[in-house]
């Protein structure tokens, strides 16, 4: 719901009992748009039959999963206007001639989720203004020839999730302004020649998720427009004649090529006269052991993504695997293979790439992969994603392995797996890695992070211009060893504390975003004065099961904060009255999971929120609290959501409603409260 819509905003109470579930209402509700005309909105009503009366000028109707059997009442002069209409997810079993003839300015018709079986070739008749038809999951085994004849400007059409063995081509013939055709998880065993002929206008094709073993050589003609090709998961042999010459000859606008997860064969050879296409930006493609992408590869100019993996028996990338795309356009390059090996010049041959993704497995280590990044350097890259096994050998970030990567100029550089320290120089002070880094992730590694550690000094003081960090869950990987918190002596970029006992923390000043999320397991201390003078473009902070076991602090110099995450830090069960007073700006207060005191709540709970006037999210399930206080919200005119799950209220529904003024709520999850 938008706020221009939430004209008045009323108390939403999501129960997950069973018997507590609201039985839905018979009745449709009815939005009229000035202009426009009248939205019916009639889903999840349980009906079986559709109203009787309607509001003058319907122009879109919406009775998707009810219990519908079948398709009627459509002859009311108010629904003459009709253009939408979404009758899917019910149990309609037929449509009969002339079905739709009284709503003859139908433009969109969704029966998708019914059981149809078939369809009587008259079940459209007058829909000649139809130009999206959905027939998804129905059953449909067989198209009459004639029954798209009376939609001649249909633009959307989808057949997939159904039981069709062979390509519709008579009932294809007669649409030809379609521009969207979704055919795929059928039963389609081969493509024919000629089938899709009169679909000149067609754009975008799907067929993944059939049973194609087989092209006939003219199998796309006539398809001089198509954009999107997707053959995905089918049984396309890529040596083994599924691919005739010539196949793809007709497809001069053809920008995207989708042949991946087709071929499991261990070692082969591609076709590579077949997939000269000019035009191609985008391939996805299965990939062979050992291989090298040959001279038909060059043909590629225009190649501007490429994805190699999702079947792959590639094992060894080698300075010369990729020479044949040494005058594409390459921007996009990703790789998910179990490689075991890869050569220091593997990458030399792009030079315009700007995104580099790889996954491996656990026979190659983050280190080699680093140093293969040596044909990149000098490169200005928007991306940069290394992930391995989890089983992979423990790998060290320091300067001997960052070499080439420090002569790079990445703005996001994301790195899972098996990192288990980073050194101080990992990053070279005023390398380009240096001033362009922007984002940086390294969640899912096996750093043991305590405040004094590398990867704070890493993530944190060394680099300059960063704007995200993210080093969440590293908690499984390393022991539960309490540290001593935030204290002077354990922190290296600190100023001393001052005449008041004041700690000044630094973080980088263009900072938006710190997520440490299961980061480490014992954080421990925070300082009574916490002030972070270089925070004021941080504008969300997530803390969250970092075992922080003192809260009783003031913290200062987030201005701009918008969001804190302080759950799962359950030795926080008192919380400073103070905590919040310099952090007006909050929008999303998560404080879940922590098993906070009933009695602090109580004395307490105004006070510590009462700075908080912008709050709109507060979270505070899973505290085991039974009771708060009447006037707890009263400063928070903007609270929309308030989660409640895992606590022990036992009062009535509309009692807690009352005591907590919620009438301005859109949201309050009580789920597991006791009514």
């Amino acid at each position: 719901m938008t706020p221009p819509e939430r004209h008045a905003v009323c108390l939403r109470i999501v129960l997950v009992t069973l018997a507590s579930l609201p039985i839905a209402s018979t009745k449709c509700m009815f939005r009229e748009i000035p202009g426009e005309g009248t939205h019916a909105q009639c889903s999840h009503r349980r009906l079986t039959r559709l109203p009787e009366t309607w509001p003058d000028h319907v122009v879109s109707l919406s009775a998707s999963t009810n219990n519908l059997t079948n398709v009627q009442r459509l002859n009311n002069p108010y629904l003459k206007q009709l253009r939408t209409l979404d009758i899917s997810h019910n149990y309609i079993t037929a449509v009969p001639d002339d079905a739709f003839q009284h709503v003859p300015q139908l433009q969109e018709l969704d029966l998708s989720d019914n059981v149809l079986l078939t369809l009587s070739q008259n079940a459209f008749r007058g829909l000649l203004h139809l130009t999206r038809l959905v027939l998804r999951h129905t059953g449909l085994y067989a198209l009459s020839d004639t029954l798209l004849s009376h939609a001649p400007y249909l633009v959307t059409l989808d057949l997939s999730q159904n039981s069709l063995p062979t390509m519709p081509s008579s009932a294809l013939s007669q649409t030809a302004q379609l521009t969207f055709l979704d055919l795929g998880y059928n039963k389609l065993a081969t493509v024919m020649n000629h089938s899709m002929a009169e679909l000149s206008q067609l754009k975008k094709l799907s067929l993944r998720n059939n049973q194609l073993s087989r092209l006939e050589p003219a199998a796309f003609s006539g398809l001089q427009q198509l954009q999107n090709l997707d053959l995905r998961h089918n049984h396309l042999l890529l040596g083994h004649g599924a691919y005739p010459p010539g196949v793809f000859s007709p497809l001069i606008a053809l920008q995207s090529l989708h042949i991946n997860y087709n071929d499991h064969t261990y070692k082969g050879s591609y076709p590579e006269n077949v997939l000269a296409l000019r035009s191609l930006k985008n391939l996805s493609i299965d990939v062979f052991h050992d291989v090298k992408f040959g001279e038909g590869f060059s043909m590629l100019t225009s190649l501007t993504c490429l994805k190699l993996g999702d079947i792959c028996n590639l094992r060894r990338l080698k300075n010369e695997t990729f020479t044949a795309f040494k005058n594409s356009s390459l921007e996009i390059v990703q790789i998910e293979c179990d490689l075991t090996s890869i050569e220091a010049c593997t990458f030399c041959y792009f030079p315009h790439l700007k995104v580099l993704r790889v996954s491996f497995g656990r026979h190659l280590t983050t280190s080699s992969v680093l140093l293969a990044l040596y044909g990149l350097q000098n490169h200005t890259m928007s991306e940069i994603t290394l992930i391995s096994s989890h089983r992979a050998e423990p790998t060290v970030l320091e300067v001997s392995n960052t070499k080439f990567l420090n002569n790079i100029c990445v703005n996001m550089l994301t790195i899972h797996g098996q990192i288990t320290a980073i050194k101080s120089d990992a990053v070279q002070i005023n390398s380009q890695l240096d001033i362009c880094l922007q984002h940086i992730d390294l969640s899912e590694n096996a750093i043991t992070i305590i405040p004094n550690s590398l990867v704070v000094k890493f993530a944190l003081f060394l680099l300059r211009n960063m704007k995200t960090m993210i080093g969440r869950n590293q908690l499984t990987h390393h022991s539960h060893r309490r540290s001593d918190g935030l204290r002077p002596g354990n922190l290296k970029y600190y100023e001393p504390l001052g005449p008041h006992g004041v700690l000044h923390f630094r973080i980088p000043p263009s900072l938006e975003v710190l997520d440490t999320s299961a980061a480490m397991d014992h954080l421990g201390w925070i300082p009574y004065y916490l002030d972070i003078p270089t925070g004021g473009n941080l504008t969300t902070l997530n803390m969250s099961y970092v075992g922080i076991w003192n809260c009783m602090t003031t913290i200062t110099g987030l201005t701009a904060l918008r969001s804190l995450d302080l759950s799962g830090n359950n030795d926080c069960v008192v919380l400073s009255e103070d905590i919040f007073d310099h952090m007006s700006t909050l929008q999303c207060l998560r404080l879940a999971d922590m098993t906070l005191d009933q009695r602090f709540i109580m004395e307490n709970g105004t006070r510590v929120l009462r700075t908080l006037g912008l709050l709109e999210r507060l979270d505070l399930s899973d505290n085991d609290l039974y009771r708060l206080p009447p006037d707890m919200l009263r400063a928070q005119p903007r609270l929309q959501t308030l989660a409640l799950t895992g606590n022990r209220f036992q009062v009535r529904h509309r009692r807690l409603s009352a005591m907590l003024t919620l009438s301005r709520m859109s949201d309050c999850i009580l789920n597991d409260c006791a009514s």
